[in-house]
This record gives structure tokens, C-alpha cells and sequence, in this order.
């Protein structure tokens, strides 16, 4: 009868605790303070290389935004560069849950500037990088101002750093330039400090519970 009593009791609190942990927000959001470099180097007349995760041109801070027809909030290759990498610094080490894209969105007839085909690759030192998306496709840009990004998980993979390979762009005749709107990256979410200190208070009732009950047999 106390071993039932018991598994009831423990059953209980973990239950209690699971339920205070799953009804607290987890924190969630982009990745802040992002730098990018670039081997395609920058157009250098109109466009910033910083403007590429700045958020500039977005609607909102979330994957659901949609990006402006503004050129100077994009990112575009020096002439010729059509092919290369972007390598992004995240400042620090995250789970890394997805990349939303949004492609170059400048103009009806400048869409074909777009990136057409690219791959992820990720590291933790910036120096040795393992693949995270093989060659995966990017859809041309509508060039309007609801532009919606374009979202690809990157399955929670720990890094520091992540590059992105540019295979192929939407070819536009004799335009030779390669650009994007904007690049995002979310981090797994993780719970809020509430969440863990009300996982904590289930824990230390369950510890109290079974001090309790031992208590009670060995005075039986």
C-alpha cells in the first residue's frame, strides 16, 4: 500500500512539473549581432555587406516578415562574382533550429540576380566545417514588398559559425551579379529561467514527498 501510494505521489509531481514546464513560453527569435564576410566581395556603389542580417527591409523581427523592393537593404556581388561563399559569424555557440532566406527582391527586371541553388556547411572554430544541406534550391524572388522568406532546418546542429556555399543564381542576360535580401538564423528554443525554477520547486516537492513517506514505513 505505501509502494502504491508512492508511485502515486511520484507519478504526480512529475506529471505537475512536466505541465508547469510545457505552459511556460521557451525563448525563441533571430540570432543578433550576426557579421558576415564574403569571397564574392560587395558591389561597392549601392550596397552593405552589414545590410545582409541587419534586418533592414523587414517587416518584423520573425521568419513570417516580408522583405521591401529597396535595393540598399540587400546584398549584392561585385560584378562577375557569380559563384563563391558567405561565411557567417554568430558570436557565439548555438543549437542552430533553421536559416530563413529571403532572395534578391530588387526589381522586376534584376530578379534573375537571385540565388538559384546553394549548400550549408557549419563549425564551431571557424576553421574546420562539416556539411549541414547539401545542394537545395531557392526560389526567385517575387519583386514586391510582401516578399516571404524561404525556410530550411538545419536539424538543431551546434555551431559558431555557418557558410553558405552559392552554386548557381537565376541567370539575368549580361548581368553577372549575385544578391540576396537578407539571411536569418534561429536557435533552438530554450526554457525561460521560470521554467527551470518551476521544474526545480516539482523536484524538491518529489524529494520531500519521498522523505515523507520513508518516514512513515520505518515508524510502521
Amino acid at each position: 500500500m505505501i509502494k502504491s501510494s508512492f508511485q502515486y505521489g511520484l507519478a504526480t509531481v512529475v506529471l505537475s512539473a512536466a505541465m508547469l514546464l510545457a505552459c511556460v513560453p521557451a525563448s525563441a527569435g533571430f540570432i543578433t549581432g550576426v557579421t558576415t564576410t564574403s569571397s564574392m566581395g560587395t558591389e561597392p556603389t549601392y550596397y552593405d555587406l552589414a545590410d545582409l542580417t541587419n534586418e533592414e527591409g523587414l517587416s518584423s523581427s520573425s521568419t513570417s516578415a516580408t522583405h521591401s523592393t529597396n535595393y540598399d537593404d540587400m546584398w549584392l556581388s561585385v560584378h562577375t562574382q557569380d559563384s563563391g561563399s558567405l561565411t557567417f559569424d554568430l558570436g557565439g555557440s548555438y543549437s542552430l533550429a533553421n536559416i530563413a532566406i529571403w532572395n534578391y527582391n530588387h526589381g522586376t527586371g534584376k530578379l534573375g540576380r537571385g540565388v538559384e541553388s546553394f549548400s550549408i556547411e557549419s563549425s564551431t572554430d571557424g576553421v574546420t566545417f562539416g556539411s549541414v544541406l547539401g545542394s537545395t534550391g531557392l526560389a526567385k524572388a517575387g519583386g514586391t514588398a510582401a516578399e516571404p522568406s524561404q525556410i530550411f532546418s538545419l536539424g538543431g546542429v551546434t555551431a559558431s559559425y555557418v557558410r553558405m556555399n552559392i552554386l548557381d543564381y537565376h541567370y539575368n542576360e549580361g548581368d553577372g551579379y549575385v544578391g540576396l535580401s537578407e539571411v536569418q538564423f534561429s536557435a533552438v528554443p530554450v526554457p525561460e529561467p521560470s521554467s527551470i525554477a518551476m521544474f526545480g520547486i516539482g523536484a524538491l516537492g518529489l524529494f520531500g514527498y519521498s522523505r515523507r513517506r520513508r518516514q512513515t514505513s520505518a515508524a510502521a
